[in-house]
């Protein structure tokens, strides 16, 4: 894509229409791109690949045009014979290194679809395959395919397809319906290119407010951005008459358009249409200003640096994406030493495949009717065939790809010697949890075999300046005073606190000490706690101080741990002072804390908070073995057998996700004469069908669910691969289901939610859309038990990693970790409020966090068994495993 020849092998007949302002274009078009994929800015980068649209359909029109003036006609064996030399060689090499990467990589589901989108790439339909599978382009949280970016190839070559022929068909009609005139034939080109661009582009408006997906990677809905550059040529006489003065002023201000466009053009905007139309017009106006006459004064762009990169542009192009995704497996790319490892990366594997396959094979007589090719480089060197160099290509990339899979491998984490000796920094909070509270550190160091030491004093902070609001003391910011107070060298360094320190000062604070004890004790693993509060929901500056020292933490590559989550809204756990846990939340935190910080250390708890020895009790021994183990167990199901088919089977094989009136008796499970249990929710319900059936053998249970629809009656939008809608059918289904139970009246109501229904609810405040769901839910509950039902709200598992995208030939099980977001904390509050403000008798609440995490960190398995299907719905092995949790959960209440 993006190019037609560059200046340093024009051949001689082609080089009087060389643009240096075109090449900077490209300059500006794959920067644009590579920035946007690699830091996620400028926002708007995606536009880069509607600037390189605009130039292929001005430079191919152009092209053709020329050559009919010429001859008379088109060659069309001539056309794609220099596309095929000029797209194929190089696009086909990253294909086929992609695909090989992936295999050694990824995991073998995410290397086989990658297979098969190198097909459709070979066959140049990858924009297709994209739009019917739903891609969103937008969806950072998604692993994609590191070919996902072939589908704008695709569209040129759909376009290159087609436009050659249509060019021909409308030049010949034009001439016969005037005589064979030229200039009339011109005319007829220049109302079709109209035309084309008015319908391209009308359709593109429909298609983007009704299907988005399908609007981004479709070529009727971008052919419009093609015919802006096509036009351009066409009326390339028209562009000559435009005065040499107004030139500069016209390529400038076309350059600043882009530049506008890279920012403002962002994924929440409608695009293709209308919004496409600023980047494409400031391309098209820089285009114009050279055309018909030279271009002047647009020095960034035909500097020949700019003009360098433009011409190693489709290169770049092509290497960048696979690059990214293939390393962001194994390296975070958030950081700048390593987004400058895969810049090196990016850049290295496109020069090589720029001077060693594009432009010797491009300039080549290979498919020039000879039977043998020779290439010469400018040296003067000559070899039979493109054969030795891309043998040379192939390998030096296979190494390239081995070494630095091989250098990303994860290390083994170091185990520190038992028994560990560790120190507490912090505030009164942090002493507290060895006096106030049941003298917590001596309790952890007796179970665990660890050497406590507390240097916490009551009224610090992170903040050094006395007078601290809330403290008043001398010395207050005195953790960087205690931690030079730290004599040997420990293996745990726990720093606490925060809650005196004014929000605005915390982090650079924070940072400074953490830096210190990381450079002064360089062998300890250090772990920041978050400062707590009870508030509910909690306060802008509480929130503003948890912020500000995870971003100290992150910044200083220390641990960062939230306990906050304990307290919110239990004032229960807060002393007569109103600032300080009271016995029992200081035993919470030590439930939290004490298998957290051995965890994190290699060192097992035995004992500490753990309740008397039940079902929960072996499940969360099971979690926490998983979230220690080093190496990947055999899973069931294996990884390969996951996806959307490893969901359970009452949904892909029963088809029992969607009920009605059509499909209601055939997604009955159980005797009919039993007792009858009904299930409402979404597609987290339908997961939790095994459990049912595992928990309740004896009782017939009837799925009443319908994905992406709440039992409890609030609004929500329906998502799909097109964007989101509004779900009246969600309405409509919440009414047959209430009709359903007060016909069939079952003895008990299920209900399962997802835990990000809010996020689908209308309006902008998290808050005030959990207390709608909150009081939604309420009512509910009371209407199911008026109607003479027990009720049962089961909490939806949080969110996990999908091992499909995240298991990889080099990873650990610690890879594949998700912590417990602060989000599904509050909704599964929420949930847990509102079945207790319903004040029925016969309503529960059933946790299931401490099913699938420990101290908030969830692993992708436990006990064997994967967790999720897609990192998000149960598969058919765990939800069973479930099932005696349940009976317990409920025999407690």
């Amino acid at each position: 894509m993006l190019g037609m020849a560059s200046r340093s092998r024009m051949p001689r007949a082609h080089r009087a229409v060389f643009r240096a302002d075109v090449q900077g274009l490209r300059m500006v078009a794959v920067v644009a791109v590579i920035l946007d994929h690699l830091l996620h800015w400028p926002a708007g980068g995606f536009v880069g690949v509607d600037i390189f649209f605009v130039i292929s359909g001005f430079l191919i029109t152009g092209l053709l045009l020329r050559e009919h003036e010429r001859t008379g006609t088109i060659s069309f064996s001539g056309f794609y014979r220099r596309r095929i030399k000029r797209i194929l060689p190089a696009a086909t090499l990253v294909v086929i290194l992609t695909v090989a990467a992936s295999y050694l990589l990824l995991s073998r589901v995410r290397a086989t679809d990658t297979f098969w989108d190198g097909v459709w790439a070979s066959l140049f339909s990858a924009n297709w395959n994209y739009a019917a599978e739903g891609t969103d382009y937008f969806q950072p949280d998604v692993a994609v395919s590191p070919l996902q970016h072939y589908w704008s190839l695709s569209v040129e070559e759909q376009f290159y397809f087609v436009w050659p022929w249509l060019m021909l068909l409308i030049l010949w009609l034009g001439a016969k319906a005037r005589a064979g005139s030229s200039s009339r034939s011109s005319v007829s080109v220049q109302l079709a290119i109209i035309a084309i661009i008015v319908g391209s582009f009308v359709w593109s408006m429909w298609e983007t407010a009704a299907s988005p997906t399908w609007a981004y990677f479709s070529t009727f809905s971008r052919a419009w951005e093609l015919g802006i550059g096509a036009a351009i040529a066409v009326f390339a006489k028209s562009c000559a008459r435009i005065p040499d003065e107004w030139r500069p002023a016209l390529g400038w201000l076309g350059l600043v358009g882009i530049g506008i466009s890279l920012f403002v053009v962002t994924p929440e905007r409608t695009f293709p249409a209308p919004w496409g139309l600023l980047p494409v017009l400031a391309t098209a106006l820089v285009i114009i200003a050279g055309t018909g006459g030279e271009q002047r004064f647009l020095w960034p762009l035909t500097n020949r640096v700019s003009t360098y990169v433009g011409d190693v542009s489709y290169s770049l192009y092509l290497w960048h994406w696979p690059v990214i995704v293939l390393m962001s497996t194994y390296l975070p790319l958030d950081t700048v030493p390593n987004q400058a490892i895969a810049i090196a990366v990016i850049i290295g594997c496109s020069i090589g495949s720029y001077h060693l396959v594009e432009n010797p094979i491009r300039n080549s007589s290979w498919l020039d009717g000879r039977v043998k090719a020779t290439f010469r480089n400018p040296r003067g060197w000559r070899h039979r065939g493109p054969v030795p160099k891309l043998v040379a290509l192939s390998l030096t990339s296979v190494v390239t790809v081995g070494t630095v899979a091989w250098a990303l491998i994860p290390q083994e984490p170091r185990t520190p010697i038992s028994p560990p000796e560790v120190v507490f920094l912090g505030d009164s909070y942090t002493a507290g949890i060895g006096s106030d509270g049941p003298d917590w550190p001596t309790s952890v160091s007796e179970e665990l075999g660890w050497n406590a030491v507390n240097l916490a004093a009551g009224g610090t902070g992170y903040v050094t300046e006395a007078g601290v609001e809330g403290c008043g003391k001398e010395h207050c910011g005195a953790y960087l005073e205690q931690s030079e107070a730290i004599t040997d060298e420990p293996d745990i360094i726990v720093v606490a606190g925060g809650r005196n320190d004014p929000a605005e000062s915390i982090e650079a604070a924070a940072l400074k000490l953490f830096t210190s004890l990381r450079d002064a004790h360089p062998d300890a693993t250090v772990i920041a706690l978050s400062p707590w509060a009870d508030d509910d929901p909690l306060n802008e500056a509480f929130t503003a101080k948890s912020a500000a020292v995870q971003k100290a933490a992150a910044g200083a590559d220390v641990i960062y741990v939230d306990t906050g989550q304990p307290f919110v809204g239990h004032a229960d756990l807060i002393s007569s002072d109103g600032v300080h846990p009271n016995a029992a939340g200081y035993t919470k935190l030590s439930l939290l804390l004490a298998p957290m910080l051995a965890e994190a250390t290699g060192h097992s708890p035995t004992g500490v908070g753990s309740p008397s020895a039940t079902s929960a009790t072996e499940r969360q021994d099971q979690v926490r073995e998983a979230l220690r183990a080093k190496e990947w167990p055999e899973l069931t199901p294996a990884v390969d057998e996951l996806g959307d088919d490893a969901r359970v089977p009452e949904w892909v094989t029963d088809h029992c996700l969607d009920v009605d009136d059509s499909n209601a008796d055939g997604c009955a499970y159980g005797d009919e004469g039993a007792e009858l249990i009904a299930l409402l929710g979404d597609s987290h319900a339908i997961s939790y069908m095994p459990t049912l059936r595992e928990a309740f053998p004896d009782q017939r249970i009837q799925s009443l669910t319908l994905q992406q629809c709440p039992a409890a009656p609030v609004a929500v939008q329906v998502r799909t691969s097109q964007g989101s809608s509004p779900y009246p059918e969600c309405d409509d289904h919440r009414a047959w289901t209430m009709k359903w139970i007060g016909t069939h009246k079952p003895q008990t109501v299920v209900i399962v939610d997802t835990w990000d229904t809010p996020t689908r609810m209308p309006g902008e405040d998290t808050v005030d859309k959990l207390r709608e769901y909150k009081s939604a839910l309420t009512d509910l509950v009371g209407r199911l038990t008026e109607m003479g039902s027990q009720v049962v709200v089961l909490a939806s598992p949080p969110p996990g990693e999908n091992l499909v995208d995240c298991k990889t030939p080099a990873s650990t099980p610690g890879d594949c970790l998700r912590t417990m977001p602060r989000s599904y904390s509050e909704w599964t509050k929420a949930t847990e409020d509102a079945v207790a403000e319903s004040d029925a008798a016969d309503a529960h609440f059933v946790r299931t966090d401490a099913w699938f995490c420990a101290t908030g960190s969830c692993p992708a398995f436990v006990a064997g068994v994967a967790t999720f299907a897609d990192g998000n719905h149960l598969t058919d092995a765990a939800a069973r495993a479930l099932g005696p949790l349940l009976v317990q959960a409920l025999s407690t209440q």
